[in-house]
């Protein structure tokens, strides 16, 4: 996977809907209507081999992007550099840009014979190395969200094959909470950690968990827990 090197220049958003649960907005503002604004280079990796991606997804996919200004922009082709946390886009011609103005989110549409789509959002607390700008996956959001945050990390070295450097990447995954009251804090795929997340609901969790049989484990899992849990939250439920 290489990028170009090439120059961008912002324009404004309209969004959809959140993996789960996001507002609706108003009508999307046409890509077209505006000029690239902000210039930003990216550099090229042309001079390296790359084992290994710091991108999500790993090629362009059709996107909503929604700006920290409230504007949106709809079909574009996006991409989210997790190695700088930093959104990038294509035009036509396929040529990468990169954003130099604040993102609220980005919604990836959902890939072939997947109705789930994929949303990075930031906003939230600064932790564990992570800011505000960050750019969390999110799995859950309501009352309780869940999050999942990416570090990325690379290792270059060279081969006696090739006078060309080879650059390594690699990638740790890690699920947060956040709410409103407790701010975020960082949780395991542990079944006794994440049940005592849960609280105030603890028969009705218990019985999803036992209907569903929930893999505590599985992201999937999760996500569908933490969307019953927000919805009894939300209802009022005893």
């Amino acid at each position: 996977m290489k990028l170009s090197l090439c120059f961008f220049l912002l324009p404004s958003f309209a969004f959809a809907q959140n993996r789960n649960a996001m507002p609706q907005l108003q009508t999307p503002v046409p890509f077209a209507a505006y000029d690239f604004l902000n210039r930003k280079a990216i550099y090229s990796h042309s001079d390296m081999q790359e084992e290994g991606s710091f991108l999500f997804p790993q090629q362009a996919s059709v996107a909503t992007i929604k700006l920290k200004n409230g504007r949106l922009y709809t079909n574009l082709k996006a991409m989210v550099n997790l190695l700088d946390n930093e959104l990038l886009f294509q035009d036509s011609l396929g040529q990468n840009y990169s954003a130099v103005v604040p993102i609220d989110f980005v919604e990836f549409n959902a890939a072939d014979n997947d109705t789930t789509k994929t949303v990075f959002k930031t906003g939230f607390p600064a932790t564990d190395g992570f800011t505000e700008n960050t750019f969390y996956e999110v799995l859950s959001e309501g009352s309780l969200t869940l999050l999942k945050a990416y570090k990325v990390s690379y290792v270059d070295r060279t081969s006696i094959q090739s006078s060309v450097p080879i650059r390594r990447y690699d990638t740790k995954e890690m699920l947060y909470v956040y709410d409103k009251q407790n701010g975020i804090r960082k949780i395991s795929k542990n079944k006794k950690e994440i049940l005592e997340t849960l609280t105030g609901k603890t028969q009705e969790v218990s019985v999803y968990v036992s209907s569903h049989k929930t893999n505590f484990k599985s992201e999937k899992d999760l996500a569908g827990l933490f969307i019953y849990y927000n919805q009894l939250l939300s209802s009022g439920s005893h």
